[in-house]
């Protein structure tokens, strides 16, 4: 299946939905076939982050604003961190060496272009941000965490968290010349979002 997008200029670029999901799924398989290295860090990682958080540092706060158990409170800030986390590890240091490697290069061999190449790897870090909610999703409500079916609905959040830090770590791995480069993506951006943006404190309690 086809698509054409137009621009404001009137100029048409030809998307073709075959040829993103063609890369998502030589993602997909690439991943099925290390799923034992890379389920440690998809799910074990972060139920490990999760678990010693909850029960940690659980028990030593207790209830934040509302009386809200802590662990109740830091779960969902906790589960979306690492969908960002996900994402910006898939296109930055991942396409990085997508890139070293000359993947692209090859795969633009095929009738392929660049705009596809980059909707198709952000699709799979999108992917990849999913699993990991669904998994450490599933494990908080085994523990109460996470209650009722209106939980499902982190799935959207978790999604445009996907969207959103796959698109940047991309651009990051497309300008850096170096790996070196791409740590600024996470020093500067990804972790004083995921500490400072109310994931395992109110914000209210923040100086004005």
């Amino acid at each position: 299946m086809t698509r054409l997008i137009s621009n404001c200029r009137g100029i048409s670029i030809n998307i073709r939905t075959r040829s993103i999901t063609g890369l998502w799924l030589r993602h997909a398989v690439s991943f099925v076939r290390y799923w034992k290295f890379v389920l440690t860090w998809v799910l074990i990682e972060p139920v490990v982050i999760l678990v010693a958080v909850g029960f940690g540092v659980g028990k030593l706060v207790g209830t934040v604003e509302n009386d809200v158990p802590y662990a109740e409170f830091v779960t969902p800030g906790i589960i979306l961190g690492n969908a960002m986390f996900h994402a910006l590890f898939e296109t930055s240091w991942n396409a990085y060496n997508r890139i070293e490697n000359d993947v692209y290069e090859t795969a633009l061999t095929t009738p392929i272009t660049i705009t596809e190449i980059t909707l198709g790897d952000i699709l799979w870090a999108t992917t990849r941000s999913l699993l990991t909610v669904i998994g450490t999703g599933i494990v908080a409500a085994m523990f109460g965490w996470l209650n009722g079916w209106h939980s499902i609905g982190i799935l959207i959040p978790a999604a445009m968290v996907g969207v959103t830090f796959g698109s940047l770590g991309f651009l990051f791995s497309s300008v850096a010349p170096h790996t070196t480069f791409l740590t600024l993506v996470f020093t500067l951006i990804a972790s004083p979002m995921f500490f400072f943006s109310g994931s395992f404190f109110p914000i209210s309690i923040l100086p004005d």
